[in-house]
């Protein structure tokens, strides 16, 4: 798939530090699980997983995958299931952000606690956020998008390989 294709199928012209990413990484790129701070409170703690980046080679093979309702183009995804999308919206384009495909944003903190018997503390400061009326006001369809970075580059400034504790 070139450039031109996939700008046209997603009716814009990707960030320009987007398209150098694509352009130097046509295969593969990811050699280890890569994690990343979250850039704002949220219910699945502190950290995104990526454990792939999508390259033009992958959007041929896999195809284009958007979330329409929030203008957000997939461009990673991990074993969990949670995508790494970067923002067409014209208020944040080129933003990146991780979806919450569980959409625990929209529970309430009784099933938390009921999945979960030692929640992290960045969630039980999530959940009395949420209880307090203190978590800032999101875009409708964006409940479950959580900000990264400004910018494609910027993002992967914040990747590191995933660290697995000593045993």
């Amino acid at each position: 798939m070139s450039f031109a294709e996939l700008e046209q199928r997603i009716g814009l012209k990707l960030p320009e530090d987007y398209r150098q990413f694509l352009e130097h990484h046509r295969e593969a790129y990811l050699p280890n699980t890569q994690v990343f701070p979250l850039g704002e409170q949220t219910p699945i703690g502190e950290t995104g997983v990526l454990d792939e980046l999508k390259t033009l080679e992958s959007f041929e093979e896999d195809g284009i995958h958007l979330f329409e309702d929030a203008d957000m183009l997939i461009i990673g995804d991990n074993l969990f299931g949670c995508p790494t999308c970067l923002s067409l919206r014209t208020s944040s384009f080129g933003h990146i952000f991780y979806y919450d495909l569980q959409q625990r944003v929209f529970w309430p903190d009784s099933q938390f606690h009921s999945m979960f018997v030692n929640l992290a503390e960045s969630v039980t400061r999530y959940l009395e956020s949420k209880a307090a009326g203190e978590l800032p006001a999101k875009e409708s369809g964006m409940e479950s998008f959580y900000h990264v970075a400004d910018s494609f580059s910027a993002f992967q400034a914040l990747l590191k390989d995933d660290e697995l504790p000593a045993e």
